[in-house]
């Protein structure tokens, strides 16, 4: 990997990692979503204790169970459990409180809910506010900061199957692998920090269905299917009677269970208020989520009936109304939990001399004849806990499992950094200059090239890496002494001593020195640069 492709990686990846630690705990006062509680006292026990850090963050909505922090008029943040909602209002709860909160709070007065805590670390953060151990710990950070970056690219020892952590690439690499373990680390730290799987309250959702129904026999010629259908008028002249039918079901995704009574009535209307009921079928017992209840209606029962009273009252009324209205009881359990339900629809006809036809509304509104009621019950569930990496939630046994991977992933990289660098310690120049370039060397006969006058002499492998870093061409190697064209000019590096003279001599000439070598190359770009 070349040190330019590395220290890219390296900068998209602490980047992304600033981003991301700013997403997840950049504090509210300053943008973010995050907060922070020390805990005071013991209203929490036994899930928070005095000391712990609680981290919280805000949330779009805030449900019964939730722990949140919020602001009282007179005492300042309290972080409790919601136990109940009166309205806009929440009703608080500390777990270990036998009273519920006098101060009923509002959402805009919620800083946050509970993310995450750490135990203990509250005690430190008070500590740390001590001005001694702030002025000491500031002390220690200036330091740090102040210390001076030594470069030493004069002891780099690369190896051609390992890299080593005495080169740049190395240390670049170096340097990902550490921001990539604090993320990892963080991340682990997050996810073991919090169990793997939470008790959640799950909203079981259930529907009540009704489908009503009518049909008669009729002449033939009067209606298309020769019998009278659902939505069709009944005319009075030629059908003295027809059948209802309701049919009903419990439906849920969840098991049903139990069972309940049932019974279908009718009722004559007039509109000055007086009525008539009649029943269709009486009460049944039914079990299971299902009943279907129906009964016949005869339309000359009705007329002598309404004659009847018109005689007696003298009052004459040209239209009546005919509802149907089943009525079912429904005791048992949805996904476990207890259900009692009463579900009564209506289905309205209008009644007059001539015809039976459904009301207005419920000609024009397919609900009337196809009712349908929804409900939900609460299921105490086990479910797999989370974590919200800022728009995006992640299970924290995945979590830490990604954790565990990406550390012991980071610690085979780090080892094989450490182990180039160890082999690179027992290798001479000249072998690890051959091991590296291999592609690009070319073998001379030894004392081809000793007789070069014009080669400028490069001080070490460092400097002579340099250059190759910027030079494509061949590497030609004569005996101990390596030699690259850059610029015009030929270099050479003295991988052994000349004839006479010790390797470790502090007094020969050791060639252009480093900071030439700098030059040259600063040169070459300000022209690239210029070009």
């Amino acid at each position: 990997m070349r040190s330019s492709s590395v220290k890219l990686l390296s900068a998209i990846v602490t980047v992304s990692a600033i981003v991301a630690l700013w997403l997840l705990f950049a504090p509210a006062e300053i943008g973010g979503r995050s907060g922070y509680v020390v805990v005071n006292g013991a209203s929490m026990e036994p899930a928070l204790s005095a000391g712990d850090l609680a981290v919280i963050r805000t949330a779009p909505e805030y449900r019964v169970g939730d722990v949140i922090t919020y602001r009282h008029p007179e005492l300042g943040m309290v972080i409790h459990r919601i136990v109940g909602i009166e309205g806009s209002r929440f009703v608080v709860q500390g777990d270990n409180n036998s009273w519920i909160d006098s101060y009923m709070p509002v959402e805009q007065d919620i800083a946050g809910k509970l993310w995450f805590d750490i135990p203990g670390a509250g005690s430190y953060l008070k500590l740390a506010r001590r001005p001694a151990v702030l002025s000491v710990l500031c002390l220690v950070v200036g330091a740090i900061i102040m210390l001076p970056v030594r470069r030493n690219d004069h002891k780099r020892t690369p190896t051609a199957a390992l890299p080593s952590l005495a080169e740049p690439q190395g240390r670049d690499l170096l340097g990902l692998i550490a921001v990539l373990a604090v993320g990892a680390l963080l991340l682990g730290g997050l996810a073991f920090s919090r169990p793997t799987e939470r008790q959640a309250l799950r909203e079981i959702p259930y529907e009540l269905q009704g489908a009503f129904s009518y049909s008669a026999p009729a002449p033939d010629g009067i209606y298309d299917a020769g019998v009278v259908v659902t939505g069709e008028p009944i005319f009075r002249e030629l059908i003295g009677a027809f059948d209802v039918r309701f049919d009903y079901q419990l439906d849920s995704n969840a098991p049903v269970e139990g069972g309940g009574t049932a019974n279908l009535r009718a009722e004559l209307l007039a509109d000055n208020g007086w009525s008539r009921s009649f029943e269709l079928q009486p009460e049944t017992v039914y079990t299971g989520p299902a009943a279907s209840l129906a009964g016949t209606i005869d339309l000359s029962d009705l007329q002598r009936v309404i004659e009847r009273v018109e005689r007696a009252t003298g009052v004459t009324t040209r239209q009546y109304r005919l509802i149907i209205q089943p009525q079912v009881e429904f005791a048992g359990q949805v996904g476990g939990q207890s259900v009692s339900e009463s579900f009564a629809p209506e289905l309205e006809f209008q009644m007059d001399a001539q015809q039976l036809r459904l009301a207005r509304s419920a000609a024009n509104d397919q609900s009337a004849l196809a009712p349908v009621v929804g409900g939900l019950v609460s299921q105490q569930a086990t479910e797999a806990n989370t974590l919200a990496l800022g728009p995006f939630e992640l299970d924290v046994a995945r979590a830490r499992q990604i954790a565990v991977i990406a550390l012991a992933g980071l610690a085979l990289v780090f080892a094989v950094l450490a182990l180039g660098t160890l082999r690179g310690r027992g290798q001479s120049d000249a072998e690890l200059l051959a091991l590296r370039y291999a592609p690009r060397l070319v073998r001379l006969q030894a004392g081809a090239a000793e007789d070069d006058q014009d080669a400028i002499d490069v001080s070490s492998r460092a400097d002579f890496e340099r250059l190759l870093e910027h030079s494509f061409g061949p590497i030609f190697q004569s005996g101990q002494d390596f030699y690259i064209d850059y610029e015009g000019r030929r270099f050479r590096l003295r991988t052994s001593a000349p004839s006479g003279e010790s390797e470790t001599d502090p007094h020969r000439s050791t060639g252009r020195p480093s900071s030439a070598i700098s030059n040259l190359l600063f040169q070459r770009k300000q022209r690239e640069g210029r070009a």
